[in-house]
C-alpha cells in the first residue's frame, strides 16, 4: 500500500509548523512548490550515505506504482549515522498519471474523489503489505520486516485535502517499533499529489499533533500552488 511502505523505513516526529525552504519539481509537466518543514532538509544525492537513502525510500514506492517527487528528513537525523534516518517527509504521485492530461471538473469534486476512496482504505486491503515489504527489502538487501498493519480510516477532511492514518508493527535494524502514519491526498494544477509523515506511536496525543502539523502542510502546499 503505497502510504505505509514509505513508513516502513521512516518515521516523523512533530517539529513547530513553518517553512525553511520551498523547492520548484516538475511533476506530470506541471511545476509544483512543495515546501519544507522547518528542521528538515534535504538528502544530497552525491553523498554516498544520502544516495542509499534516498533509493531505499523511493525503490520501496516504486514496487507499488508510485514516484516521489521530493524527501526531506530531519537534518539532525541525517547528520546522524550511527542509526538509521526516521524522520522524513514524502510528496509523490501515481505513475499512472505521467501521461494523463489534468483531471476535468472543479478542484473540490476532484478532492472528494480522492476522499471517497481513501474511505474504503481498511485492514483487509493492507493484508499484502508484509510480504510486499519483505520482497522489497530482501531486494535492496536491507534489514526490514512488518508483522501487523492496522488502518486508522479517514481522520478528517477539510478544503485542501482529506486524511487517514495507518499504524505499523515494524522491524528495521534498530529495533521494533510502530509507527504511527499519517497522509494526505489532493488535487493541485488538476494532478493527485500525496504527501506522508510519520512519527513513533506514542500516545493519542502526539498522533494529534502529527495531524495538525499535516494538515498545515496540505494547507501551505495549496497557498503555495495557485491556479
Amino acid at each position: 500500500m503505497r502510504h505505509l511502505l514509505l513508513a516502513l523505513t521512516a518515521l516523523v516526529l512533530c517539529p513547530a509548523v513553518g517553512w525553511c525552504q520551498s523547492t520548484i519539481y516538475q511533476i506530470n509537466g506541471k511545476s509544483f512548490d512543495l515546501p519544507t518543514p522547518t528542521g528538515f532538509c534535504l538528502p544530497d544525492a552525491k553523498n554516498s550515505n544520502d544516495a542509499l537513502f534516498i533509493k531505499a525510500k523511493t525503490a520501496l514506492m516504486a514496487n507499488y506504482g508510485y514516484t516521489v517527487a521530493k524527501i526531506a528528513a530531519r537534518c539532525d537525523e541525517l547528520k546522524r549515522r550511527d542509526n538509521p534516518v526516521d524522520l522524513i517527509i514524502y510528496y509523490y504521485y501515481p505513475d499512472s498519471t505521467e501521461n494523463q492530461p489534468p483531471a476535468q471538473g472543479s478542484i473540490q469534486s476532484q478532492r472528494k474523489t480522492i476522499c471517497d476512496d481513501m474511505r474504503k482504505e481498511t485492514d483487509a486491503s493492507l493484508s499484502n503489505v508484509p510480504d510486499k515489504v519483505a520482497e522489497t527489502a530482501k531486494e535492496l538487501h536491507v534489514n526490514l520486516s512488518v508483522s501487523k498493519v492496522k488502518s486508522l480510516g479517514l481522520l478528517a477532511e477539510d478544503s485542501h485535502a482529506c486524511y487517514s492514518g495507518i499504524l505499523v508493527t515494524t522491524k528495521n535494524a534498530a529495533g521494533p517499533y510502530i509507527a504511527n502514519v499519517d497522509y494526505f491526498g489532493t488535487v493541485i494544477h488538476g494532478k493527485k499529489i500525496w504527501a506522508s509523515l510519520y512519527s513513533k506511536y506514542q500516545n493519542p496525543s502526539e498522533s494529534q499533533k502529527s495531524l495538525l502539523l499535516l494538515e498545515s502542510i496540505a494547507a501551505d502546499l495549496e497557498a503555495k500552488n495557485p491556479d
